[in-house]
């Protein structure tokens, strides 16, 4: 006797109803006889067209009493996961489901789950597991460590029978979510899935099913290959009954994910074909229209965007006070949670409430505003109506109550320049301590950039410097003339060293005995993927702390780092600009061509700077018709002579030129001012 279907839901915002479709029917198709449900957390508009079989629900049958306040505290990816244990439970009583799968709506099914079925015969819960073998450790993403901080089960999946055990488990993960659905992992979240990992603990009867044709997707690939024989999707020789999109665009059916650097898609292989399956899918389904409605829950009901900001300092608020405002959206009156937030309590000299919350947000605002309601307080609102407005997506004149620009200063820019004390000239100033720095302070290359833009800084702060240059212990072209007078004396009391971690003890055995002894010593080090190699920990011990000129990097050191990892931009020096037509006129281009450069060196991995895809992204985009041209300036192609003749196979009958070798610094911005964009497809960071 035939085992009957489970009736499945998803949950969507209504610009991902091509994915809800999609997965609706695939279901239908796979399982006849079926139901599915689709709730909408921001509504559908008129225009919207469900597929016959699938029964649309309103957040009001959930019975949340605090449905807005999750609308608002939450993104959209938190507020689809947080309301999943109330949606399942709604199923399985007022709808009288006697079972139920809950499937993230980026899932093609593409058989009958059988082996689904036999499972949820005797548990009251299904769980499927991330991983069922390990990952690689090769420093791709994602790892083993990514697993751990997204959870053990891959909730994109969950099956549940109806019983007191899952109606137990649903409130137990109800009410963990009514507060704890963040992306947070410094504090043990991600979303709903986190929670999870405890239920086999704490809830009998929780199955896992390890079945490798289940929920393949991009973390798991490594060890599921998918394979193809005629129309049919193969993993190790069975059917494969699922694939999960997770991180895929449709409009870019040729890139698995944008969580993921291991997996490579191959033109021709059974991935692509799958991928181009799932894009096709999404076409047919108005993606294209779809997936540009507005989310519902973006606006306060005066037009504000809901940022990030008002996000956590709601969140921050006892559950008292948030009852007190009503309705958050509701921006009308003195009353309303946002007049609360971007207004300064009469007497008092603190900040407004929204201030205050994006100070702390900011890792990058406490060292450049310390004293933010004090003595700093004009240069922060400063930056805050400017800048901060621009980059936090708010309207300036929501916190110029709190003391803004002043109507006389030059520009918001020199104000806060003047206004911080990190900003002050030399000379009002106290004197500060001396560095040697140590770098490739010659070399042509992205870290003797790096050092030379320290030195250019330390100088105008009238830090005293002295130089060591150690060019030679590198194979790149070193003729930068900006820095001279290199010593050997080393005279001051702290070391700033610009060579990253796996050339120290090269770098080390060219500096004089007891260079590190007695000195506060900082390394300036780059590392381009998400971990960090085990064999180069030795090199912390040398050091007293870490610059890190991105935050992916700080991320990446951080964990695993000994010592204090300061987040350190680089720094930008102005120049003269590059004359465009000498610059065109270099690179032989007509007059009316739109240029797009790429800039990269062969001495990086080939593969993470990625000039193949930028060249396929080209030859799709663009007629050879078109008056469009990609510039490729590389150097050191010497050093990779088959990668190099790879590019040039690539390019070929394309309106694409390829210009290598090293540009003098003028050459350099000709060429950037002869270009009208830039593009890259890079893989991670650097």
């Amino acid at each position: 006797m035939a085992v009957v279907a489970s009736a499945a839901c998803t949950i969507i915002a209504r610009n991902y109803l091509s994915y809800a479709v999609i997965l609706a029917e695939s279901y239908l198709k796979n399982e006849p006889g079926a139901r599915f449900y689709l709730l909408v957390v921001d509504g559908l508009p008129s225009e919207a067209v469900i597929p016959e079989g699938v029964r649309v629900v309103g957040p009001d049958e959930l019975g949340l009493s605090s449905y807005f306040e999750m609308c608002f505290k939450y993104d959209v990816t938190e507020l689809c996961t947080a309301v999943k244990p109330a949606f399942l439970s709604l199923l399985l009583t007022r709808y009288g489901e006697s079972s139920i799968i809950y499937f993230d709506p980026d899932i093609l099914v593409l058989r009958s789950l059988d082996e689904l079925k036999a499972a949820m015969a005797s548990a009251d819960v299904v769980l499927i597991p991330h991983l069922l073998d390990p990952i690689p450790r090769d420093g791709l993403k994602p790892s083993e460590q990514d697993i751990l901080i997204a959870g053990a089960y891959n909730l994109g999946f969950v099956a549940l029978r109806a019983s007191e055990m899952s109606r137990r488990l649903l409130g137990w993960w109800s009410e963990r979510l009514e507060d704890g659905c963040r992306v947070d992992p410094a504090h043990g979240l991600f979303v709903d899935q986190r929670w999870m990992d405890l239920a086999p603990g704490l809830f009998p009867a929780v199955a896992l099913l390890r079945d490798e044709t289940y929920d393949v997707a991009y973390w798991n690939l490594h060890s599921r290959p998918v394979d193809q024989l005629g129309t049919q999707f193969l993993v190790a020789g069975r059917p494969l009954a699922f694939f999960h999109f997770s991180g895929f665009d449709p409009r870019l059916p040729h890139t698995l994910s944008k969580h993921q650097t291991r997996n490579r898609v191959n033109r021709g292989s059974a991935l692509a074909e799958l991928l181009d399956l799932y894009a096709d899918l999404h076409r047919a389904r108005g993606h294209a229209v779809s997936s540009q409605w507005p989310y519902g829950y973006s606006q306060f009901s005066n037009g504000v965007r809901v940022n990030l900001v008002f996000r956590h300092l709601y969140l921050d608020q006892d559950e008292a006070t948030r009852r007190r405002f009503g309705n958050p959206f509701h921006a009308d009156g003195p009353g309303s949670f946002f007049a609360w937030a971007i207004r300064s309590a009469p007497g008092s000299a603190r900040l407004s409430p929204f201030l205050e919350t994006l100070h702390r947000l900011r890792a990058d605002l406490p060292p450049a505003f310390p004293d933010p309601a004090g003595r700093d307080r004009q240069a922060f609102v400063t930056w805050a109506c400017t800048q901060g407005a621009r980059e936090m997506d708010y309207p300036p004149e929501i916190v110029e109550g709190d003391g803004g620009p002043a109507p006389d200063q030059a520009s918001p820019r020199e104000a806060a320049l003047a206004a911080h004390p990190a900003h002050q000239r030399p000379e009002a100033r106290p004197k500060l301590p001396g560095i040697n720095v140590v770098g490739y302070l010659r070399n042509e290359t992205g870290l003797g950039a790096i050092g030379r833009g320290y030195v250019r800084a330390m100088r105008w702060l009238g830090v005293p410097v002295a130089l060591k240059d150690v060019s030679e212990l590198s194979p790149n072209r070193s003729e930068d003339p900006t820095l001279a007078k290199f010593d050997e004396s080393h005279p001051h009391p702290v070391n700033l060293v610009c060579v990253n971690a796996d050339q120290h003890f090269v770098v080390a055995s060219h500096l004089t005995d007891g260079f590190f002894r007695d000195r506060r010593n900082i390394a300036v080090w780059f590392w381009e993927l998400p971990e960090f190699p085990e064999e180069w920990h030795d090199r912390f011990v040398h050091y007293d702390e870490i610059w890190a000129a991105s935050s992916f990097i700080a991320n990446t050191l951080a964990p695993v780092a000994p010592i204090p990892v300061v987040r350190m931009p680089p720094v930008l020096a102005g120049g003269p600009a590059g004359e465009r037509e000498r610059g065109r006129a270099r690179l032989g281009l007509d007059g009316d061509e739109f240029v797009w450069l790429f800039v990269f060196d062969f001495h990086s991995y080939f593969e993470r700077k990625n000039p193949l895809a930028l060249v396929e992204a080209f030859r799709t985009a663009f007629r050879p018709s078109e008056p469009v041209r990609l510039v490729i300036k590389c150097v050191n192609a010497e050093f990779d002579a088959g990668a190099f003749r790879t590019l040039q196979s690539a390019v070929r009958g394309q309106r694409i030129s390829i210009h290598e070798g090293y540009c003098s610094m003028q050459e350099m911005r000709d060429l950037i001012a002869a270009c009208d964009g830039y593009a890259s497809l890079h893989r991670s960071e650097g």
